[in-house]
C-alpha cells in the first residue's frame, strides 16, 4: 500500500523486494488510486525517484464488492482500462484483485476439484 506522498524510490524498494507490480494508493484507508509498473517507469524517466506517487498514479479506480461473483469481476477487469479493482466489504476497502489473482485461484480450485472429483460452484471474491 502506498501514499500519494511516497517517493517513487519507495516503490522501487517494494518492487525489488517482492513480485507485486501494481500498488493501491490509499488516503485514510480509502483507495484513491493505483500505481502500476508502467506509471512508475514513466515517473522515473520524467522526474526521477524522488517524484511523488500522487503525480503518477491512475486516479480512476473501480471497485468490486467482496460478495460479487468472480466471473463478473473477471469480465470487468478484461474490459476495463484498469488492471486491478479495489475490493470492498460494506463499502470499506479490504484489498485488491487483478486478473492474475483470479487465474491463480481458478488453477488452484481446478486442481483441488480434480483431486477430489467435485464440481465447481460459483466462485466469489
Amino acid at each position: 500500500v502506498l501514499s500519494p506522498d511516497d517517493p517513487l524510490a519507495h516503490v522501487i524498494d517494494l518492487t525489488l523486494d517482492g513480485s507485486q507490480k501494481e500498488f493501491p494508493v490509499l488516503v485514510n484507508r480509502e483507495m484513491v488510486g493505483i500505481l502500476a509498473q508502467t506509471d512508475l517507469l514513466k515517473g522515473l524517466q520524467a522526474q526521477g525517484d524522488q517524484s511523488q506517487v500522487g503525480n503518477w498514479m491512475q486516479r480512476k479506480v473501480e471497485s468490486a464488492d467482496i460478495s460479487e461473483p468472480l466471473e463478473k469481476v473477471l469480465q470487468r477487469l478484461e474490459t476495463s482500462d484498469c488492471r486491478l479493482l479495489s475490493v470492498t466489504k460494506a463499502g470499506r476497502f479490504v484489498g485488491i484483485i487483478n486478473v492474475e489473482n483470479i487465474m491463480e485461484l481458478i488453477k488452484i480450485q481446478t486442481a483441488l476439484q480434480e483431486s477430489s472429483g467435485r464440481k465447481t460452484g460459483t466462485l466469489k471474491l
